[in-house]
């Protein structure tokens, strides 16, 4: 907590990001990246504790909605994504924004919504 608080850690992140070929611009300013043309909610069906969150899962919902890809050769799009606005261990109520979803593919939403 140190670390966060003094700000190593976000230095040590900014470090990562420029070294991966990152622009620091979308990471100071968030409201200046992409932003993808669909986003869907995810509800939850019912009040109770998040217990876990599936990784395999959202990972292939990130194929899905273009965030990530099957083989190299496919392209990634930088706008889509998966926001989630809660974490396990977490109470929910029934009807509560679990997560959004984020894609340049309409096609798509549904399945990724009931997916994750």
């Amino acid at each position: 907590q140190d670390h966060l608080l003094s700000g190593k850690c976000w230095k040590k992140f900014r470090e990562m990001v420029q070294a991966q070929g990152g622009s620091l611009r979308c990471i100071e300013s968030p409201e200046d990246y992409p932003k993808a043309k669909y986003s869907a909610k995810v509800i939850s069906p019912k009040k109770g504790f998040i217990t876990s969150i599936d990784a395999l899962e959202i990972g292939l919902v990130g194929v899905l909605i273009g965030a990530g890809r099957k083989s190299i050769d496919e392209s990634v799009d930088f706008s889509a994504g998966i926001w989630f606005h809660i974490r396990p261990g977490q109470y929910v109520e029934n009807g509560q924004v679990l997560a959004t979803i984020y894609t340049e593919r309409n096609t798509v939403v549904a399945n990724a919504t009931k997916s994750v």
